[in-house]
C-alpha cells in the first residue's frame, strides 16, 4: 500500500509518533526510518481489515510477524534479518506504548508477546579466504574493485566509505585518511599495493567529475550506504557459489573478514585495534575473537 493510501488518521498517528521520537532525542535519520516502518504497519493493518490500528490484538500482531517474515527485503532481496524483523516489531509496539502513555489506548497489543532482540553474531561472521577470493574474482568493473578494497583491503565501515572524498585518497603515500570514524576519531589506513592499484583505477579510468566524494553512484553523486551493499551483493550473485548467496554478505562482513585474516597472519592484536578504528581494545576482542592470552601478552 503506498503512503498516499494511507488513512488520515493513521497518517496523523505516524506523524505524531515521529515527533514523540524526536522529542526523546533520537537522531533525525533514525526517526524517520521508525516512521517509514510505522507507515508500513499501519498500511498493513488496513488491507488486513483493521480500519482503527487501536483495535489491534496480540493475534493481528502474530500475523504481521509471519507477514515480515515472508516479504523479501527491498534493498538487496532475500528475506528480512531477524534483526530487522526485530526491528519493524520492536518499533510497533513503541508507537502503542505511546498511545498507551497518551491515553489513546488501554493496553500495549505487544506485551504479552516475546520480542527478544537478536544476537548480532551474523555481522561477525568472517569469509574465509577462499570465499574472499571468490568474490573478488567476480568483480568486473573497476568501481567493484574498489568498493571491495575499500571494505576489505582498508577494512572501513560503510559510513566511512560513504563519507570517503578525493582528498583522503593519498595514492603517492599508500594512505587512506578516515578524518572522523566512530567517536570522530581521525586515522590512516595503510594500503597494499592491490589496494593502490584497485583505487587508482577506479579514479583515473572510470571516475570523472568534480564532485568531492570519492564514490559516486550512476548520477555522479556521493554513493550512499544501501547502494554499497547492493553492489557488493551483485558482484557475489555473480560467483555462482550457493552457500556464499546464502550468508547474506554486507560490508561490515568484509570489514571483519579482513580483521580476522590479518589476526591469522600474525599481525598484532594491537594494530589490528588501530586499523580498525577501535578506541577499546576490548571492541577488537569481541570482534575478531582474539583469546585471552594475547590480549595477556599485550598488557603484561
Amino acid at each position: 500500500m503506498k503512503t498516499s493510501e494511507i488513512s488520515k488518521e493513521h497518517k496523523e498517528l505516524a506523524a505524531s509518533y515521529l515527533e514523540h521520537r524526536m522529542r526523546l532525542g533520537y537522531a533525525e535519520k533514525g526517526c524517520k526510518s521508525l516512521y517509514n516502518y510505522l507507515l508500513e504497519f499501519l498500511g498493513w493493518m488496513e488491507r488486513y481489515g483493521v480500519g482503527d490500528v487501536r483495535d489491534a490484538n496480540a493475534s493481528h500482531i502474530r500475523d504481521y510477524e509471519s507477514y515480515l517474515r515472508q516479504r523479501p527485503n527491498k534493498v538487496i532481496g532475500g528475506q528480512l534479518t531477524e534483526k530487522s524483523i526485530y526491528t519493524h516489531l520492536k518499533n510497533a509496539s513503541d508507537f502503542f506504548e505511546m498511545l498507551c502513555a497518551n491515553g489513546g489506548l488501554e493496553s500495549n497489543p505487544c506485551a504479552g508477546l516475546e520480542i527478544a532482540r537478536p544476537r548480532d553474531n551474523a555481522s561477525r561472521t568472517a569469509l574465509s579466504r577462499a570465499e574472499t577470493e571468490l568474490i573478488y574474482a567476480a568483480a568486473e568493473t573497476g568501481k567493484e574493485r574498489a568498493i571491495l578494497a575499500m571494505g576489505y583491503g582498508c577494512g572501513l565501515r560503510v559510513g566511512e566509505m560513504v563519507a570517503c572524498n578525493v582528498e583522503d585518497v593519498n595514492l603517492r603515500d599508500g594512505i587512506l585518511i578516515v578524518p572522523r570514524g566512530k567517536g570522530n576519531k581521525r586515522r590512516a589506513v595503510p594500503m597494499s599495493g592491490g589496494v593502490k592499484e584497485a583505487l587508482s583505477e577506479y579514479l583515473h579510468n572510470e571516475r570523472f567529475s568534480r564532485e568531492k566524494a570519492f564514490m559516486l553512484n550512476e548520477r555522479g553523486r556521493r554513493m550512499r550506504k544501501w547502494t554499497y551493499n547492493h553492489r557488493l551483493q551483485e558482484i557475489i550473485e555473480r560467483t555462482g557459489d550457493q552457500a556464499l548467496i546464502g550468508k547474506r554478505i554486507t560490508t561490515h562482513h568484509l570489514r571483519h573478514s579482513i580483521a580476522t585474516h590479518l589476526l591469522e597472519s600474525g599481525v598484532d592484536v594491537k594494530q589490528v585495534q588501530l586499523f580498525l578504528g577501535h578506541y577499546h581494545l576490548e571492541t577488537t576482542q569481541v570482534y575478531t575473537h582474539i583469546s585471552q592470552k594475547q590480549l595477556e601478552k599485550l598488557t603484561l
